[in-house]
């Protein structure tokens, strides 16, 4: 995993709705140093089945999450665990200048 700027490696739209987002937050403070399924992030986070997917799938699609390894389920089913696509988040808010 490689560090990103967010001028130059993430349209700044999506990582301020993941940041805006408390699931989405929540969600990546608990896959940042260890990779989970979506049924321990579930748990982790405290949030519904489907909103949890439905955010991962959504973080996976805008490249802030990506699979990473699996894990067999308590019913042997495999499942997929998602990690950051990154090690660090800096985001710089400059005042413009008027003009």
């Amino acid at each position: 995993m490689a560090n990103w700027n967010i001028e130059s490696d993430f349209d700044e739209e999506i990582i301020l709705k993941a940041i805006g987002d408390p699931d989405m937050r929540k969600i990546l403070k608990a896959v940042w140093d260890t990779p989970k399924t979506t049924m321990e992030i579930k748990k982790e986070c405290n949030i519904s089945f489907s909103s949890c997917y439905r955010k991962i799938n959504q973080m996976v699609k805008d490249g802030l999450l990506v699979e990473n390894g699996f894990a067999l389920e308590p019913d042997n089913k495999k499942a997929k665990k998602y990690q950051t696509s990154f090690d660090e988040v800096t985001i710089i808010i400059k005042k413009r200048k008027k003009t």
